[in-house]
């Protein structure tokens, strides 16, 4: 849990094969875990701010988050070390869609 509990820049989303990076993805935000389970994420492009909660489970290898209107979320990390944290889920095509960030100093 230590590793997460800092705040991460979206940098690359991969679907299907396909990379989008950096200024190209839409909605890019950095997100900031607390350690007392909340966490706010930032979009990039106009700075508005959205507050949830965050916690781990299945061994830590599973990311459950619930954003500001309730609406529960659950990604797989993929892996998580001191400058990069990756998860992913399945998306509305049903193809794996796996997030990249980086560490911000």
């Amino acid at each position: 849990m230590a590793q997460l509990v800092h705040t991460w820049q979206l940098d690359q989303i991969m679907a299907g094969g396909q990379y989008t990076d950096g200024p190209n993805i839409k909605d890019r935000y950095r997100i900031q875990f607390m350690a007392d389970g909340r966490y706010a994420q930032t979009l990039l492009a106009d700075s508005t701010r959205y507050v949830g909660t965050w916690k781990l489970a299945g061994d830590n290898h599973t990311l459950q988050l619930t954003d500001h209107k309730g609406a529960a979320q659950e990604y797989t990390i993929n892996g998580a070390t001191g400058q990069k944290l990756l998860y992913g889920r399945g998306n509305k095509e049903n193809k794996y869609e796996l997030y990249t960030f980086t560490l911000v100093p």
